[in-house]
């Protein structure tokens, strides 16, 4: 059942006409479910915007995975290649017991640690100049 909008709704002023109408639409609207029929122009833009954002993530989700996937087959196929042509040689690193992949996943927190004290320390260098430089001014 369709309720006819353009009817006129004698007696009324335009304001309340409208939200009346608006009303309807709302109404109109809870009852299909959310569907509102045609999209203004501004909303369809809006939602071809959204639409070709979340297209262009999807691409750079899938490309990112693939370029991972191919160092891992690369990296795979390289160590293959030495294991096998080492000679009289044996590596040494990555090792297959995996002893060293403590220390692996330590490195990025060290590192991480070691960047944050640096910048804090300089932080604190800037702040101490610019209270001696007020200092010197007075």
């Amino acid at each position: 059942m369709r309720i006819d909008l353009q009817a006129r709704i004698y007696g009324d002023s335009n304001h309340v006409g409208q939200l009346k109408k608006e009303a309807l639409l709302k109404a109109q609207e809870e009852k299909n479910g959310g569907f509102r029929g045609k999209l203004s122009p501004e909303a369809r833009q809006a939602a071809d915007r959204q639409r070709l954002k979340d297209a262009e993530l999807s691409r750079k989700k899938s490309l990112k995975e693939e370029l991972a996937r191919e160092r891992t087959e690369m990296q795979q196929t390289r160590f293959k290649y030495e294991d096998e042509a080492c000679g009289n040689y044996f590596r040494a690193f990555p090792v297959k017991d995996g002893r060293y992949d403590d220390f692996i996943q330590a490195a990025p927190a060290l590192m991480a640690d070691t960047k944050s004290m640096r910048l804090r320390r300089e932080e604190i260098n800037r702040q101490t100049k610019a209270r001696r430089s007020a200092n010197d001014s007075q």
